[in-house]
C-alpha cells in the first residue's frame, strides 16, 4: 500500500492565460514529499515540455524507444484512427518536483460502448507501435512516481469509467496487488495481455546462433534458404542511411500490395497517414535509426523487413513477403539476415515486439508475459462488463481443444483462404523501375546471391 496522497489546485497567475499555455499543476503530498501534477491535454502543451521529456527519458532506467517525446509527437501528428486536428484526446500525466519534470505517463482518453452506451477510457498513447509502455521516470524512482501518477489520476482526473495499463511484466510499478484503503470508488484486477519476444544477443557469430536451434528448427530453416537462394538473380538490397531510404520504402510499400497481409490491413500502406508516419520516422533521427532489407528474385522484390535501432537495440518494425514464395519461407532469410547484423554490429538485443511468440520462441527469443492493470469506476457500465465476464469465465471451460487455433494466426488463415489476382503487367513494370531507383542511390548495399550463400551458417 503507498501513502495516501493529499492535493490542491494551484491558481493560475493570471485568470485569462495565453492561448495553449499550460495549465497550472496540482499540488501532491505523498509521504514527506511533495510534487505537482499537470495533465497535459494538447500537442502544444508537450512541446512546450519537449527538452524536460528528452532529458528524463534519458535518465530513465527502460529507456523504451517508443516512449520518448520524438515517438509520440509522431504518433499523435500521423494516427490513422484520429485523422481530424485534435480528435486524439491526449492525457499525458506529468508529475514535477518544483519545476522540474521529475515523470510523466502518457496515455490519451478514448470513448468505447457497452451496446448502445457509451464510455471514457484511459489506456496508454500507445497501443500498437509499442513495448512494453511504462512510466518513464528517473532510475529508482518509477516506484514513486508510478503511485502519485496513477493515484492522482484515479482521485481527480473527471469523467472516465475504466483505467487501462497493458502489457506490464512482472515487477512492473504499475502492477499492483491491491487499491490504496483511501480509493473506494473503483474496482482494480490484473488481467492477461499479450507477450512480448526479444532475442538476447548472446552469440559471438551467426554459425554459433545457428547452432543453438534445435535440430528440426535448424533443417527447416536450412531447407528453406537453398530453396530460395536457387532461384534466379537472387539478391539482397540494403539502406541504413537517411539519404537512401526514400526509394527503398517507396519499394516496400509496393511488395505489400503481394501480402497477405494487405488484405488484413497489416501493412504501412493500409491508411496514407500510416506511410506518412514511418516517413516521418524515417526523416529523423530520433529515436530510431532505420533500415530496410529487400530480398529481390529476377528483378522483382519477394521479401522485405523494417527495422528500428535505439542505441544498442534492434526492433523489428515491420515484415513482408509476396504470397507467391511462401513455401520458399522469405520470411526466414529477413530474419536470419537481421539477426546477422545485430551480432555483428554487437548489439544487446533483437526485439520482435508482440503477437506469435510461438514461432519467435523458434528463434530463441526470450518470451516476457505481461498482464494489464484495470481499474473500473463502480456502478460505470465498463465495471458491469467486467463482473458480467468474470462470471463467464467461472462457467465450465470449453472442450479440450477448443482454443488451439488461437496458437496460429488467424487474419492470415482467412485472408489465404480467398483467391488472390495475379500482379498485372504495369504493376511488374512499375516494381522493376522502383528496384532500379533503390539500386542507384549510392549508398544502398547490394548483396548477390554467392555473397549471400558465403555469410550462411550452413552449407549450401
Amino acid at each position: 500500500m503507498t501513502d495516501q496522497i493529499t492535493t490542491e489546485t494551484v491558481a493560475p497567475s493570471s485568470s485569462r492565460r495565453r492561448k495553449h499555455a499550460p495549465t497550472p499543476p496540482n499540488v501532491v503530498v505523498l509521504g514527506s514529499s511533495v510534487w505537482g501534477v499537470r495533465v497535459v491535454n494538447t500537442v502544444n502543451e508537450l512541446r512546450i515540455l519537449a527538452p524536460q521529456l528528452r532529458s528524463l527519458h534519458a535518465m530513465s532506467a527502460a529507456r523504451s524507444p517508443f516512449s520518448t517525446f520524438d515517438f509520440l509527437e509522431t504518433y499523435v501528428r500521423y494516427n490513422e484512427y484520429f485523422p481530424k486536428p485534435g480528435s486524439l484526446d491526449l492525457c499525458v500525466a506529468c508529475a514535477f518536483a518544483g519545476n522540474e519534470l521529475v515523470g510523466y505517463l502518457p496515455l490519451k482518453r478514448v470513448r468505447e460502448h457497452v451496446g448502445p452506451v457509451p464510455y471514457t477510457k484511459l489506456e496508454f498513447l500507445c497501443t500498437h507501435d509499442s513495448e512494453l509502455p511504462e512510466v518513464v521516470a528517473p532510475a529508482g524512482d518509477e516506484a514513486r512516481v508510478s503511485a502519485v501518477l496513477v493515484e492522482y489520476l484515479l482521485e481527480h482526473e473527471p469523467g472516465f469509467a475504466m483505467l487501462e495499463l497493458k502489457e506490464q511484466p512482472a515487477g512492473s510499478p504499475l502492477l499492483r496487488d491491491a487499491m490504496p484503503s483511501s480509493f473506494t470508488g473503483f474496482y482494480s484486477r490484473k488481467f492477461p495481455s499479450v507477450d512480448v519476444a526479444t532475442i538476447p544477443v548472446r552469440w559471438r557469430t551467426l554459425d554459433e546462433y545457428f547452432g543453438a536451434f534445435n535440430k528440426k528448427f535448424r533443417s527447416n530453416v536450412s531447407r528453406q534458404v537453398r530453396k530460395l537462394v536457387a532461384l534466379a538473380d537472387v539478391e539482397l538490397v540494403s539502406a541504413r542511411h537517411p539519404a537512401d531510404l526514400a526509394p527503398i520504402f517507396e519499394l516496400y510499400l509496393n511488395l505489400e500490395l503481394r501480402s497477405w497481409k494487405a488484405e488484413a490491413h497489416g501493412t504501412i500502406g493500409r491508411h496514407p497517414r500510416r506511410i506518412a508516419f514511418f516517413r516521418d520516422l524515417i526523416g529523423k533521427a530520433a529515436p530510431f535509426e532505420m533500415s530496410f532489407d529487400i530480398l529481390c528474385v529476377a528483378g522483382e522484390p519477394i521479401a522485405g523487413i523494417v527495422n528500428g535501432r535505439n542505441g544498442n537495440r534492434l526492433y523489428a518494425l515491420q515484415i513482408v513477403y509476396d504470397e507467391d514464395f511462401r513455401d520458399s519461407g522469405p520470411g526466414v532469410l529477413m530474419l536470419l539476415w537481421s539477426m546477422k547484423r545485430a551480432i555483428e554490429d554487437g548489439l544487446s538485443a533483437y526485439h520482435l515486439l508482440h503477437g506469435s511468440a510461438y514461432y519467435k520462441t523458434r528463434w530463441l527469443a526470450e518470451v516476457t508475459p505481461t498482464q494489464s492493470m484495470q481499474y473500473f469506476r463502480f456502478g460505470s457500465v465498463a465495471h458491469l462488463r467486467a463482473r458480467l465476464g468474470e462470471a463467464r469465465r467461472r462457467m465450465p471451460a470449453l472442450e479440450p481443444g477448443a482454443l488451439a487455433v488461437l496458437k496460429y494466426n488467424l487474419d492470415k488463415r482467412r485472408v489465404l483462404a480467398m483467391s488472390r489476382p495475379a500482379l498485372s503487367a504495369p504493376a511488374h513494370v512499375a516494381s522493376r523501375a522502383l528496384l532500379e531507383r533503390a539500386r542507384s542511390s549510392s549508398g544502398v548495399v547490394v548483396t548477390n546471391a554467392a555473397a549471400i550463400v558465403a555469410a550462411m551458417p550452413f552449407a549450401i
